[in-house]
Formats: C-alpha cells, sequence, structure tokens
C-alpha cells in the first residue's frame, strides 16, 4: 500500500503561499510539480490547489515530466 511520491512546490521570493495560509486568506492558490518514482516513468503531474473560504478545487495536468518543468520555468506566479 506504499508508493513514493516526490513534490516541487512553486512560489514566491517572498513565500506569499505560506503567509497566505498562517494569515487565514480565504482565497489562495498552491502550484506543485508531482512525479511518482517508479509507477510513471517520465510523466509528471502539474497541480493547482485553490481554496475558496471552505472549498478546496484541485486541477491536474498530465505530461512530460522535462517539459511541464519547462513549461513552469517560463513562468511567473502571482
Amino acid at each position: 500500500g506504499f508508493y513514493p511520491v516526490v513534490s516541487l512546490y512553486y512560489g514566491t521570493p517572498t513565500l506569499d503561499a505560506y503567509h497566505e495560509k498562517l494569515d487565514g486568506v480565504p482565497l489562495r492558490r498552491k502550484v506543485r510539480l508531482r512525479v511518482y518514482p517508479g509507477r510513471d516513468p517520465g510523466l509528471g503531474y502539474l497541480e493547482v490547489k485553490e481554496r475558496r473560504g471552505r472549498a478546496i478545487l484541485k486541477r491536474r495536468a498530465v505530461g512530460p515530466l522535462q517539459e511541464l518543468k519547462a513549461f513552469m520555468e517560463r513562468q511567473t506566479l502571482h
């Protein structure tokens, strides 16, 4: 029943997501790139988790890990 998971979280230099969570900001977002070694070699999962008050929304895109990493390197998160 266990499998490894490796997650890389993306954020801002000022750690906005961390401070928003501590401050209880009702609308916030977290972005991560996740891989499952041994299960899906070469695949990555780009995930966005949003909290809107009490509701939590999760979205996921699946693709080649290197392409997802390259995509994220070109992004600016706010």
